[in-house]
């Protein structure tokens, strides 16, 4: 079957495909809206990219036991899809493949597949609980965002990072099984994932970065030994986040990192952190207390910002610069322990008048 044969034939409603064909071309029945069922030929080889992208009737796909290539996209957008059947030869889920295939319910990855590609199964928002079988090494980007309807997943121990956005806007996802065969959690890896309470994190994982975990409602996290900075926005909006365990490995708080945790009231910063970057913890609205480890000497933009009720604040280092706005809107600081090694300079245009300053 040709590549656009029958692409956008809307009023297609049914389709016979000869026995002999082994090859389904690119778009080669794009946007056939109307037709609901199809029967693969036994011996068929590929579909093509797009082949069958966006038949909002297709209700079922059940792919023949042969040995056959899916291309990129082949069945994204097909809403109505409820089960898919595919074969025990297949060694990866293309890019896009499922991609919104949004009434989808019943899959089973044959343990023949070794890679979830981007975007696989993105947009599948009634996909429940999914088995990943332990011959999957790889889950590339973007494999199940969106996936608004899965609540448990278990990451095999053959893969080694969760990468950029794949559990993105899971809204329901609560329970996630990260083995100790990871080393990296990605960009906005688990962000949106509203119904993430609690997370263990292995202490192989040497690298957390940024959003990672950006609008969940982590109550408590332990960051593993072996990261050495806590990226922008990595808790940013954790508005049930109330204890976090920072090892001395961290030497770096980038920007809004803890911004907008509102229910932290107090943290633990090591001495090892040299760096707190701009807006850091700025909108922790339940912060009481903080102390400035001995190694930062600059105090940037919005730290803490609208921390509004933050009372006290002990600076253990030798601060050279404090940002005009570092603490603007904290309407409560009442008092700021200070080395008296820190010149008047640096603080006394800052620091409002009627805030306590002490000096040790």
């Amino acid at each position: 079957i040709g590549s656009e044969s029958f692409s956008k034939c809307i009023s297609l409603k049914t389709i016979s495909l000869p026995e002999s064909s082994t090859v389904i071309g690119n778009k080669a029945f794009l946007e056939c809206k109307s037709f609901s069922k199809i029967v693969f030929p036994s011996k068929l080889e590929i579909i093509g990219s797009e082949s069958f992208s966006n038949c909002t009737s297709l209700k079922t796909i059940s792919l023949p036991e042969s040995s056959i290539t899916i291309g990129d996209g082949a069945f994204s957008g097909c809403k109505s899809v409820t089960k898919v059947d595919l074969p025990s030869t297949l060694s990866s889920i293309e890019s896009n493949v499922f991609k919104y295939c949004s009434s989808l319910i019943d899959i089973k990855i044959p343990s023949t597949v070794t890679k979830i590609k981007e975007y696989a199964f993105s947009g599948c928002s009634a996909l429940p609980n999914i088995d990943i079988p332990s011959s999957v090494n790889s889950i590339e980007r973007n494999a199940f965002s969106g996936c608004s309807s899965i609540t448990k997943f278990v990451i095999p121990k053959s893969v080694n990072e969760i990468n950029q956005e794949v559990f993105l806007d899971c809204s329901s996802l609560s329970d996630i099984e990260i083995h100790s065969s990871i080393t990296k959690i990605g960009f906005s890896a688990f962000r949106g994932c509203s119904s993430i309470v609690r997370i263990i994190i292995p202490p192989s994982v040497t690298s957390i970065e940024g959003s990672a975990f950006r609008d969940c409602n982590l109550k408590e996290i332990e960051i593993p030994p072996s990261v050495k900075s806590i990226e922008a926005s990595t808790f940013n909006n954790c508005k049930s986040l109330v204890k976090v365990k920072i090892p001395s490995s961290v030497t770096v708080i980038n920007g809004s990192a803890f911004c907008g945790c509102t229910s932290l009231t107090d943290i633990d910063i090591p001495s090892s952190v040299t760096s707190i970057q701009s807006s850091a913890f700025s909108c922790c609205s339940s912060l009481v207390k903080f102390t400035i480890p001995p190694h930062v000497t600059t105090i940037l933009e919005k730290c803490f910002f609208n921390c509004i009720s933050l009372k006290y604040i002990e600076v253990l280092s030798q601060l050279t610069s404090i940002s005009y706005d570092a603490f603007s809107e904290c309407k409560q600081l009442a008092e700021i322990k200070i080395s008296k090694n820190v010149p008047e300079n640096v603080y006394s245009n800052i620091i409002p008048k009627s805030v306590n300053i002490i000096k040790f």
